[in-house]
């Protein structure tokens, strides 16, 4: 298959843009990129330890923490230690976490609907089967 830098510079892009555009939405906020991220992961995902948001993003671990860590002193999340094997911590969302990301889901789905504009639904479909493909074929 021939190389196309386009579509790399095409990800970057669409990714720059939301970045940008939730930004612009919650800029009276106090939240990192990453702390964004990992509320509306908890929110959207049955997984809510540290190693599945680090698997699932690509994060760094220490960004993780970082992250977490400030979420946890600004009351949006909490920490709980897993019952049946303490190496393992849940995070969860707070009363306040859900507020918050209840907003970041609007957001994301106000800028989805821009972004798929003028797309079908099988030609969506088509597409994010491509992408989980490629992904599969980075962590081989």
């Amino acid at each position: 298959m021939k190389e196309n830098i386009n579509t790399l510079i095409h990800f970057s892009y669409i990714t720059k843009t939301y970045q940008q555009f939730i930004q612009e939405f919650m800029k009276n906020s106090s939240f990192s990129p990453n702390e964004m991220n990992l509320m509306l992961f908890l929110a959207n995902n049955k997984a809510d330890t540290a190693i599945d948001f680090v698997k699932e993003t690509g994060a760094s671990k220490s960004l993780l923490t970082r992250s977490a860590d400030s979420l946890v002193d600004q009351g949006y999340i909490r920490k709980e230690p897993d019952q049946g094997d303490k190496r393992f911590t849940h995070l969860k969302l707070t009363e306040k976490g859900e507020e918050i990301a209840s907003t970041l889901r609007t957001l994301r789905s106000d800028f989805m609907k821009k972004l798929t504009d003028n797309i079908s639904q099988e030609e969506f479909l088509a597409f994010q089967e491509t992408l989980e493909k490629m992904k599969q074929n980075i962590l081989k």
